[in-house]
């Protein structure tokens, strides 16, 4: 059993390495990244975890703040494993508790070898006694009783109808007690409770209801007074009038491009939330009770599920798809139970802090995305930044191209844009008018065409003419589509562009999984040539400004890709443009 058990560790949340023990070397740093990927990304409720050829199994005992991580390889099939961890969690924590509320200190030596190495004994043990508890004995075999005699058999079939017999009766306890929870004599089977179904008249006395006037359309029957209104080649007193040129600066908003945080209020409403949280915990009721335990003991499970179930609901009327909104509660919960309470903390305090923690962890970039500081780099290096934008359809990808465009330009650079969208009609001349608008040049070559060739055209094209920036637009393509998907995934991989941008609606919910999750896949098996295939680099959203407080889609893209929000639309016109700041979010979901 040893040697299929890879690595065991035991880590302190604060970083330290308590014990460690390898079987094998391992290849890279594969707790590292358990850590980076599961672990800090509020996914500890997961219960296991692949990464190359490892398969990862961990506990946690938050009452000391400590990890326990079992190694092994995926191929390997271990039995027991979960009983194994148990005993080597509990072991540990039994023999080393004061030291451990001691760390972190340098100086500590915990010897867990021989203790370990009791526990894989054990284990053996009990791994070969598992084994074999199912095979059948000598006696049950077609061999044995051929060789058995007249009163060999004879007894064996009395031993089998006393066993079968304690059985009966082992049964018959259990239905007693059975029927006695269900209520008795009463609860019988077959005994239902009939429902009544009514059919209620729905009709409704509409003889002096007037209704909606018929229009004659026949010019030649129009009564008296009807003949103008047929007539629609002039404006009506009630009809909107809609101008032939709409002014440039409709377009262009206030005309300042500073994509600044998107501000969700004043701290003002943030103080009288609170106020309010403050004047509830007075008043009687679940949070009244749970908000009573004091740090005398520890918290349990059925403590804080019924808070969790309300943080669950409020992130779901937020827009969270309810598959991440539970796997978020779920995480809360691991890292919460068995943890201590100060008297002056109730539980939905600790939950709420705890869920605000994750969801700013899981929103901020885990590296910096910063578009213009990659420019300039690009710019050093003789070439110009490229930036895919891909997406399903009618999302808005075009227009949200058009508002980087013009945030970019205003930041005095040069760009380009490539209309690689040779497949919906109409799609180069939209791109066209936003050029126009914004005096930059695009490069297209019409429709039907190869998307991919087009814009290594493009890039090449705006390299030799000392443009900073490229931006291509490309089709809208749902993600079930395997020939606009392998299309898209040749574009990427064949121009190798510095940032593929997934632009999607802010207003979906649980669609946004399905969206973003099998769009990647999508890229992932279509990959076009034979390297590491190209995936989404980021996310932006648009229509951020109808969504009010329901900001949930953010979180569940960035929980299923685990990259950014880079930029969110908040408008109509090119200016309304903002980057998105976790703080700000965190406070929309939990208020």
């Amino acid at each position: 059993m040893s040697a299929m058990l890879d690595c065991f560790t035991v880590l302190h949340k604060g970083g330290t390495v308590l014990w460690r023990k390898e079987m094998c070397a391992l290849q890279g740093e594969p707790i590292n990244d358990l850590i980076k990927t599961v672990l800090l990304e509020e996914r500890s409720a997961e219960t296991v975890y692949k990464k190359d050829q490892y398969q990862f199994k961990w506990a946690l005992v938050n009452e000391f703040d400590l990890v326990f991580v079992m190694v092994y390889t995926s191929a390997v099939s271990l039995l027991l494993v979960d009983e194994l961890l148990e005993a080597l969690k509990s072991s540990f924590v039994k023999m080393f508790k004061e030291k451990i509320c001691a760390l972190p200190k340098p100086n500590n030596k915990l010897d867990f070898e021989k203790e370990f190495q009791r526990i894989m004994y054990k284990h053996e043990q009990d791994l070969q006694a598992y084994r074999t508890r199912g095979q059948k004995q000598f006696s049950d075999t077609a061999i044995a009783k051929d060789i058995m005699t007249p009163q060999q058999k004879k007894e064996m079939a009395l031993k089998a109808a006393a066993d079968k017999e304690k059985g009966d009766d082992d049964e018959d306890d259990d239905d007693d007690k059975t029927n006695d929870s269900l209520g008795g004599p009463a609860a019988k089977k077959g005994e239902r409770k009939q429902r009544s179904f009514v059919k209620k008249d729905k009709k409704k006395d509409d003889t002096n209801s007037p209704g909606k006037k018929k229009r004659n359309w026949d010019p030649l029957t129009a009564g008296p007074g009807q003949e103008g209104q047929l007539d629609r080649s002039t404006d009506k007193p009630g009809d909107a009038r809609v101008a032939d040129n709409q002014d440039e600066k409709e377009y262009l908003g206030s005309g300042v491009a500073d994509v600044d945080n998107w501000d969700v209020g004043s701290e003002g409403e943030e103080e009288e939330e609170e106020a309010k949280d403050k004047k509830k915990s007075g008043s009687k009721g679940i949070f009244s009770y749970l908000q009573s335990i004091t740090g005398s003991r520890a918290l349990e499970k059925s403590d804080l599920e019924p808070v969790l179930a309300q943080f669950k609901e409020l992130l779901i009327n937020k827009n969270v798809a309810s598959e991440i909104a539970e796997k978020l509660c779920s995480s809360v919960a691991v890292s919460l139970e068995g943890k201590t309470i100060s008297g002056f903390n109730g539980v939905k305090k600790a939950v709420r802090g705890a869920l605000e923690e994750g969801l700013t962890r899981i929103l901020t970039p885990k590296q910096s995305m910063d578009i213009l500081r990659d420019i300039k780099t690009a710019q050093a290096q003789g070439r110009p930044y490229v930036v895919v934008f891909v997406g399903v359809n009618g999302v808005g990808k075009s227009t949200s191209l058009s508002k980087v465009c013009f945030w970019l330009k205003s930041q005095g650079l040069k760009v380009m844009l490539a209309a690689c969208d040779t497949f919906r009609s109409g799609a180069v001349e939209q791109l066209k008018t936003h050029a126009a608008r914004l005096d930059v040049p695009v490069y297209e070559r019409g429709y039907n065409k190869d998307a991919a060739s087009i814009a290594m055209d493009a890039v090449k094209d705006a390299a030799s003419k000392g443009f900073d920036v490229v931006l291509v637009d490309t089709a809208g393509r749902m993600q079930d589509n395997e020939p606009l998907m392998r299309a898209l995934s040749k574009l990427v991989n064949l121009n190798s562009p510095d940032l593929v941008l997934f632009v999607g609606e802010a207003l979906v919910g649980n669609e946004a999984i399905d969206q973003v999750t099998k769009f990647n896949q999508a890229l992932k098996e279509t990959n076009y040539g034979s390297g590491q295939p190209r995936l989404i680099d980021g996310i932006m959203l648009t229509k951020f400004d109808t969504i009010d407080d329901k900001v949930g889609a953010a979180v569940s893209m960035v929980y299923v890709t685990g990259q950014p929000v880079v930029l969110v639309g908040v408008g109509q016109t090119y200016t309304d443009l903002k980057k998105l700041n976790a703080h700000n979010i965190v406070k929309l979901l939990l208020r």
